[in-house]
Parts: structure tokens; C-alpha cells; sequence
């Protein structure tokens, strides 16, 4: 592809949430409906400034080349509205209105706190720092019954300190001796989160000054002391295979003295033995029916799957959910079917999908490590191309944007494809082909969680000796600046100069001789690839290990 191209590119690490972190202007939601809007209708791109009417005519300022910035929209596009569960009026973000805490008098001894059913956001949103994608689950709306927790935790009373280093069980039997039982984890997430599923018990944004020594964080319900203290929780710990584990129980809350906002959260999940005591580790009571179900993690998927087929009216409303990706509001759509057959051609592929590949102009889900699942997009809009990799959530049609890329100027008849499961879980690739210069893929950041999307590039080819212009784009957080960087060439997520060896042409199997080789040993010198002569009998045998191409040749047996 002869094109300019425009980098997007958004590293995961620390996003808050919403459809995805705030970009120009944050995204708009209505807290008291039922309703999301993301994005904001009064970005769009700069204007150009006009020229003064004056009596002397001064000479005009030299062009200088347009910078166009790749978050402009059309004005006249609307975001789309996700509609959200009955009982949730509204997600958890940064900056939104915490709710005032009741107006309970001083706590008492036994005091319970009566929470009504209702429905709690169970977990956090995909990408969130200090959340483990293993043991938490991405928003899933969760109903339960009403019930009443302790205020305080065990023994319930402000003039004692809280009761430390007992078992599970020890905790169970002493709740039973007051007429109540251990809290299940999501009673206890549901106490926590309060009415509108807030990220920490007072809100959405982390007060550090809440947990100073002395003070006891209240919750919007006017319970006390949650995330101050590991509680034990009533349930099993189950794996991703749903299968309960017996030597690990649930403990919710966070330790004493711990300074990490991550490791407050409400949805923050840990396990230990049951058997064992701690001294940072207590419980509380709770009473009512509670809630049936233990907590379900996320189960053991393939790699690569596909995923619903979307239309261009769908594609749409699903590209103009993200705000990070404004860019290609206008016109979004599902790149042609010669897409998908010059891709399978130059790949040298038959199918569309097999045994451990997929090629694919549609959506596809992509696992790259347990509890981490993205949907990875392609597509056009005007006379660009774009590819997105979004974290999927417990809510319909709501998704979290983790990396993307747009390409402009390209050729009506190009365009770009995803390929699945050819290399490594942790990578998926897009491009023209599998392995072509004009191409790239999504990756996966073990160390941290993040996904990045890098382009490939090789010297030769069409546009060899020309200087191609790259706009590379990382964010870090929600709410922080963007930084560009502008070079002849970018590595994936860092704005780096990085150079590609060029690709080795093929060789013929002349250029496999060798150039000396015994009779009866096997290793001759010469040739890009190691090569291993065997003697059987009068029957001279030659092949390559390893790699594609793998083969081997047969002489003619001597008489």
C-alpha cells in the first residue's frame, strides 16, 4: 500500500473506565437515565483561521503542512447511546457525583445496615490498575435479594477493635452464635459499591486521607470500615474451569496500612487458606436470603474465535460508541470481499479458518491471557482504514477501547485483515497478508496488562527511498496528555526509531547445494539454512530442519 499513515495508539495501563478513558472534552453521560452517551458532539477539527480585511495588503504567511488532528469528527455525527441493565442508572468513571452517604446517628453495638435488593456492577472495567483479570470479572450486571450487613466489622461494637487471626470457620461459627452468617462476596461487593456500583465505597475517585490513621471510610449505605481490613467472605473460590478450589477461600477488602488505590477497590478479590489466621485478615455478619451462586471468574476460551457477523449499520454504531476512535466516525463500514481474497492469496491460505489460524475481515474475539477478552475490529471510512482491538464488558454492546490504528489515503480497492492464532496467543496480526511490510499487530503486555498495536516496516518495495510520515499516539491513564511523535519509523507503543531486517527473498533449491559433504556424515557447509546429507545404503537423502520449507530431496539410487 502506497499511503500516509496515522498511528493511534493507546496503551490500557491505569484507564479508569467508561466506553473507554476520556479523550477531547470526556465522554458525556446522563446519571440519571438509563442511557450512556460517549463521546462528545463538540469536538471536531480545528478551524481554520481567516484572514483580516485591512487597508494594506500584507503578504501571505507560507503554507506550513496540515497537521489534522486524527481525533476529529464530523459535528454532525452523533455518539451512540448504550442502553444500560434495569437498576443501573448510570457507570462508574472518574469525576462522576459520588452519592451522599446516609445520615446514620454514631455507630452502636450490633448495628446492622439494611441494603434493598437491587442489581451491583460486579467487578471493575477491563484495563483498571491493580485489577486482576483472572479473579475479577468485567461488569457483569448481578441481581440480589435484601439483607443486612454489620456496620462495623466483627464484633460490631466502636469500643472494641476488630476481632484478627480467626479461620473461616471460626468466623462462620461466631456469626451463627449472633443469629447471622458471613457475608457472600457479593453482598459484601453490593454493600460496598453502594446504589450506583461506585469504585470505592465513598466514590468514584481515591481519597488516600479516607484510611489516615484515625479514620474509618464511610460508605454511601453508611456502612464502615470496608477496605480497611481484609473480611472474610462465605462461598467457594472457583477456578476458570468452574471447579471449586478446596484449600483457597475468598477474602475481600484490602490489608491495613495498604497505600495502593488499586488494591482498594471494591471489586479488588483475593484468596487464602481457610484453615490459616491472619492478623490483617477479620469478617463481619450479614442476614437474609443471600445469594445463591458463588463467584464466577471467566472461563477457559480458545485463543481466537469469531465473532458475531456485523453489518455496516452495526459496525457503525459500534465504531461511534468509542471516543478514541472519532477519527473514522463518518462513514464506517465492512471493507469489500476482495479484501479478504487478496489477503488469502498473498498468505498463500485456501480457507478463511483452520487448525490454528483464522483470516477474517469481520470481528473477531481475541484472548491473548485468561480473563483478558478484546474484540478486534477492520474496516473503512471515507478513504480510511482502520483496526481496534476493544475490551469487551458484562454489558451488551458496551466496550472498553485498548489500542488502534487508523491508515489513510488508501486505494478503494486495499485494505487491511486480521489474522488469528498464526504466531503467539499474545499477538494477533492485521495487514494486507500474514507476514506483509504493511502490516502489524495487536500485543499483549504480560508485565502490565497492556495492549499496544505496532506497525511492520522493511526497506524495498514501492515506496523504497521515500520518507513516510507517522503519527504515533500514546496515552497513559485516563485524562492525560497525548504525546506526538513524528519519525521516519515507530516501534509498537514506544515512538521509537526501530529498523526491520528486509525480508529474504526466496531462494531457489539450487541455492541449497552443498558445497562439500563426506559420504557417510550429514552437516555441509554453505547456504542460508543448516542442511543434513544422510547415506542409506546407495540411497543419498538431503533435507533442511525447522521452519517453513521444511522438505527433503531424494537422488537417484546408483546401480
Amino acid at each position: 500500500m502506497d499511503f500516509v499513515l496515522c498511528l493511534i495508539l493507546a496503551a490500557c495501563g491505569g484507564r479508569g473506565g467508561g466506553s473507554s478513558g476520556s479523550t477531547d472534552g470526556g465522554s458525556a453521560r446522563d446519571a440519571g437515565s438509563s442511557t450512556v452517551r460517549t463521546g462528545d458532539a463538540g469536538v471536531g477539527a480545528p478551524s481554520p483561521g481567516g484572514a483580516g480585511a485591512g487597508a494594506v495588503e500584507e503578504p501571505e504567511p507560507e503554507e506550513e503542512e496540515p497537521d489534522a488532528s486524527p481525533w476529529a469528527a464530523p459535528a454532525d455525527v452523533p455518539a451512540t447511546e448504550i442502553e444500560l441493565p434495569d437498576g443501573v442508572p448510570s457507570l462508574p468513571r472518574p469525576g462522576r457525583p459520588p452519592l451522599a452517604a446516609r445520615e446514620l446517628p454514631p455507630p452502636v453495638a450490633g448495628e446492622t445496615v439494611e441494603v434493598p435488593a437491587g442489581v451491583v456492577l460486579l467487578g471493575s472495567w477491563p484495563g483498571t490498575k491493580g485489577r486482576d483479570a483472572v479473579r475479577e470479572v468485567d461488569l457483569v450486571p448481578t441481581a440480589f435479594a435484601a439483607f443486612e450487613i454489620d456496620r462495623l466489622p466483627y464484633p460490631d461494637d466502636p469500643a472494641q477493635d476488630a476481632v484478627t487471626n480467626v479461620t473461616r470457620q471460626e468466623a462462620g461459627r461466631r456469626c451463627e452464635e449472633s443469629g447471622k452468617r458471613l457475608c457472600t462476596e457479593v453482598e459484601w461487593e453490593a454493600a460496598c459499591k453502594g446504589p450506583q456500583s461506585q469504585t470505592y465505597p465513598w466514590g468514584d475517585d481515591y481519597d488516600a486521607a479516607r484510611y489516615a490513621e484515625g479514620a474509618t471510610p464511610v460508605g454511601s449505605l453508611g456502612v464502615l470500615g470496608m477496605t480497611g481490613l481484609y473480611e472474610w467472605a462465605s462461598g467457594d473460590w472457583m477456578d476458570p474451569k468452574g471447579v471449586a478450589t478446596p484449600n483457597v477461600a475468598p477474602l475481600r477488602g484490602a490489608p491495613p496500612g495498604e497505600d495502593d488505590a488499586g488494591a482498594r477497590r471494591c471489586a479488588a478479590r483475593t484468596g487464602l487458606d481457610p484453615a490459616r489466621v491472619s492478623p490483617r485478615a477479620g469478617f463481619r455478619c450479614c442476614r437474609g436470603q443471600g445469594y445463591a451462586l458463588s463467584y464466577q471468574v471467566d472461563p477457559i476460551k480458545r485463543a481466537v474465535r469469531a465473532a458475531p457477523l456485523l453489518n455496516d449499520a452495526m459496525l457503525a454504531r459500534l465504531v461511534r460508541s468509542i471516543p478514541e476512535l472519532r477519527r473514522v466516525w463518518g462513514d464506517p463500514r465492512i471493507q469489500s470481499d476482495g479484501v479478504q481474497t487478496q489477503a488469502l492469496l498473498r498468505s498463500r491460505r485456501t480457507e478463511t479458518s483452520g487448525i490454528g489460524f483464522a483470516i477474517t475481515i469481520q470481528p473477531v474475539f481475541w484472548i491473548p491471557a485468561q480473563g483478558e477478552e478484546l474484540m478486534c475490529i477492520v474496516g473503512r471510512s471515507g478513504h480510511d482504514v482502520f483496526a481496534a482491538a476493544l475490551y469487551t464488558t458484562g454489558i451488551p454492546e458496551l466496550y472498553v477501547h485498548a489500542a488502534s490504528m487508523v491508515l489513510t489515503n488508501v486505494g478503494d480497492d486495499e485494505g487491511i485483515a486480521l489474522f488469528g492464532g498464526l504466531r503467539d496467543r499474545k499477538l494477533l496480526g492485521w495487514g494486507e497478508c500474514d507476514d506483509c511490510r504493511d502490516g502489524g499487530s495487536f500485543e499483549y503486555h504480560e508485565e502490565d496488562g497492556t495492549i499496544t498495536i505496532g506497525h511492520r516496516w522493511s526497506g524495498g518495495g514501492r515506496s523504497a527511498g521515500r520518507r513516510r510520515r507517522i503519527r504515533c499516539t500514546r496515552r497513559r491513564g485516563r485524562g492525560s496528555a497525548r504525546v506526538h511523535l513524528t519519525s521516519s519509523r515507530c516501534a509498537s507503543g514506544h515512538g521509537r526509531a526501530r529498523e526491520r531486517p528486509a525480508t529474504l527473498d526466496r531462494r531457489k533449491l539450487d541455492a541449497f547445494k552443498p558445497q562439500a559433504a563426506s559420504r557417510s556424515t550429514g552437516t555441509a557447509a554453505g547456504g542460508p539454512r543448516s542442511r543434513r546429507w544422510r547415506s542409506r545404503g546407495r540411497r543419498w537423502t538431503r533435507g533442511w530442519g525447522g521452519g517453513r520449507g521444511r522438505g527433503r530431496r531424494r537422488g537417484r539410487r546408483g546401480s
